[in-house]
């Protein structure tokens, strides 16, 4: 069950856990020269903190949160928390060998266009391994959405993204 809101509340809380990717996208905010972490201990403290104050949903990212080298333990133990536990992800490190563990509420994936359009930003090979993601979170059972970037790329590819988001439901 999950926290009900309270007036006024903090809804939603953005935990990003490290500032490290896999990728290089052009549009990022991450700084590349800081590749740092928080703690697992402090990341617990501040999700549990945020669950006692009536939060709604734990947004977990980073840079890439996958990178994490805790995370497997994070989502562990904040699994009994009351809020909705949202991994906010480029998809591409996600597969059937690591879906088991990552139990969370749902996955936001990152898909800026269709091949052409997300390739552009993200680096060629994202868009194949960002899918892959989706289908192994899919079959896994787990709520999946997406972020996108609009930009001069992708703006004849949106028909074919919802499309394909219809058909994974």
């Amino acid at each position: 069950m999950v926290n009900q809101p309270v007036t006024p509340s903090l809804r939603y809380l953005e935990l990003q856990l490290l500032q490290r990717c896999n990728l290089q996208c052009l549009h990022c905010y991450i700084d590349p020269r800081q590749d740092s972490e928080i703690a697992l201990s402090d990341a617990l403290n501040i999700a549990r903190e945020f669950a006692a104050m009536g939060g709604l949903r734990l947004l977990i990212s980073g840079g890439e949160p996958l990178l994490y080298k805790d995370l497997k333990a994070f989502i562990d133990q904040t699994a009994d928390l009351k809020v909705r536990r949202v991994l906010l992800s480029n998809g591409t490190l996600i597969n059937l060998e690591n879906i088991d563990w990552l139990r969370v509420e749902e996955i936001q994936f990152s898909l800026d266009g269709w091949a052409i359009g997300h390739d552009m930003l993200r680096g060629m090979g994202a868009f194949e391994r960002t899918l892959k993601g989706m289908h192994a979170a899919k079959k896994a059972g787990i709520a999946v959405s997406v972020a996108t970037m609009i930009h001069r790329g992708n703006l004849s590819e949106f028909e074919r993204m919802r499309d394909f988001m219809e058909q994974i439901g």
